[in-house]
């Protein structure tokens, strides 16, 4: 007769043991421990950085970004997000990506205007008749080419251009606001260090500049009449209270700059690259323009009932003035930092010649 398995002290006759396996087997595979088994562990853990906290646009989108990426490489690869300048700033954040401190940076487009000045234009009102113009200068092909082409040699890899801010605003306690013309004589905050542009010039505002951290108790205090503000920002920062009229205008190409450590992508395996390239990216940016409209429509709802007017600038408006401020000296910087060959591509994407 054969013997018993001995386990432990325990003896267990052949038949004992197999129901024995077979409940173990059971209860090793409920679904929460089947969960974890099939849990991937990442292979590649990258960390980013965005200057902004993650209920803006810029934090939304560092962390969408994140997730996008978890989630179509089944986990292989993991993304730290430090928002908020938890781990660098605006100041710092560049040198990073370049040398390798951080993997990813979400940043605004004018914080790259030192090391690409074509990239004043973006933040130049005038060429840009409204957020449909802008992002399809973010998708534009040629505008990606340019953009890789510039940072590769800086050991960059450029991963995408999204929305950010898709409108600016204009508020004041003075009066009603239905168009630029309206600015003139008010006393406009110009941020300290930063020049008059060229839309305040046509506008004949009187310039004063403020630091950036006391623009909002100038306003208060009546040091200045006229301030420009997001709306997001306005309505979280309760400017309502002091500032009855609110212009909302086209803005310019406030857009976000998405890079990744040139040494860092050349690490990951090309169908890694191929997923971020073909099915991470262009969901980012359908995100990003998606949920900035979300939140800027939101805000303008919410503000509708705290103000006494709010007025929109139209596309007509913004184009008759591009026509009188594209050769003012104030413009003329952009324009030729930008050079003719995106000067037209800006041109030609413009949603007025469809």
């Amino acid at each position: 007769m054969r013997k018993p398995i001995e386990r432990r002290g325990v003896m267990m006759k052949p038949s004992t043991l197999a129901i024995f396996l077979v409940l173990a087997l059971v209860l090793a595979c409920t679904p929460l421990s089947c969960a974890k088994q099939s849990q991937v562990e990442p292979e590649f853990t990258l960390t980013l950085t965005c200057e902004s906290a993650t209920t803006s646009t810029e934090g939304k989108v560092a962390q969408k970004l994140a997730d996008l990426i978890e989630e179509h490489t089944q986990g292989r690869v993991k993304v730290e997000v430090f928002p908020a300048g938890m781990l660098y700033t605006s100041a710092t954040e560049w040198e990073a990506l370049t040398t390798g401190g951080v993997d990813v940076v979400v940043t605004y487009l004018y914080y790259l205007t030192r090391q690409l000045p074509f990239l004043m234009v973006t933040w130049t009102e005038g060429p840009w008749e409204g957020p449909d113009h802008a992002n399809r200068f973010y998708k534009s092909p040629e505008m990606a080419q340019k953009m890789t082409e510039s940072l590769e040699p800086l050991n960059v890899r450029h991963l995408a251009l999204t929305a950010g801010t898709q409108r600016s605003a204009y508020w004041t306690d003075v009066r009603e606001l239905k168009s630029r013309r309206d600015f003139e004589g008010l006393r406009c905050a110009i941020r300290a260090g930063s020049a008059v542009s060229a839309p305040l010039v046509w506008a004949k505002v009187e310039p004063v500049e403020v630091p950036a951290a006391e623009i909002s108790m100038s306003m208060q205090n009546k040091v200045v009449e006229l301030v420009s503000m997001d709306v997001p920002t306005g309505v979280a920062q309760e400017w309502y209270d002091f500032a009855k009229h609110v212009y909302v205008t086209r803005a310019a190409a406030l857009g976000l700059f998405v890079g990744m450590n040139l040494d860092t992508w050349d690490s990951l395996p090309a169908d890694i690259q191929e997923i971020i390239a073909n099915e991470v990216l262009p969901e980012l940016q359908t995100y990003a323009e998606e949920e900035g409209k979300r939140m800027e429509d939101a805000s303008v709802e919410e503000l509708r009932g705290k103000v006494e007017t709010i007025n929109f600038e139209t596309a007509e408006q913004m184009i008759a003035m591009w026509e009188e401020i594209k050769d003012y000296p104030e413009t003329g910087v952009a324009i030729k930092m930008a050079g003719p060959e995106l000067m037209q591509l800006i041109d030609g994407l413009r949603p007025s010649k469809d």
